[in-house]
This record gives C-alpha cells, sequence and structure tokens, in this order.
C-alpha cells in the first residue's frame, strides 16, 4: 500500500494500475522496503514504513505519517 507523505492518506491506482499522485506528489510512504537499486535514493524506513521523497523536503516541514484505517 502506498501514502501520501504530505496528508497521510491512502492513494490508489488508477485504472491503467499507476499511482494516482495525491496533492502535490512531494513523497510517498510504501509498506514495502526498499529494493537494492534503490540505494541511490534517499529513503528513510520508519517501522513496516519507507518514506521516498521525490523533492528536496523543507528543513522545518516533516512527512505526515500514514493515516491507517483501524
Amino acid at each position: 500500500m502506498m501514502y501520501c507523505a504530505e496528508c497521510g492518506s491512502q492513494m490508489l491506482k488508477s485504472y491503467h494500475k499507476a499511482w494516482q499522485i495525491c496533492c502535490n506528489g512531494r513523497g510517498y510512504w510504501y509498506t514495502s522496503k526498499p529494493l537494492p537499486s534503490d540505494a541511490w535514493w534517499p529513503v528513510t524506513t520508519v517501522g513496516k514504513y519507507t518514506f521516498y521523497p521525490t523533492v528536496k523536503w523543507d528543513i522545518n516541514k516533516n512527512p505526515v505519517p500514514p493515516k491507517v484505517p483501524k
């Protein structure tokens, strides 16, 4: 599952199986661990979620944790 890092909402796939961009597309949380080939990407793993930034984040702004339904 994928979650928006700006608002924490779960992201959905389109009819063509592509992830739909949420908010401004600045980053996302993913439930799969990074692949060894992703070593160049500055990812951060917190628990079972990995944060993938797509742009440089402001120093004073942190990604919003995933809002997982209970």
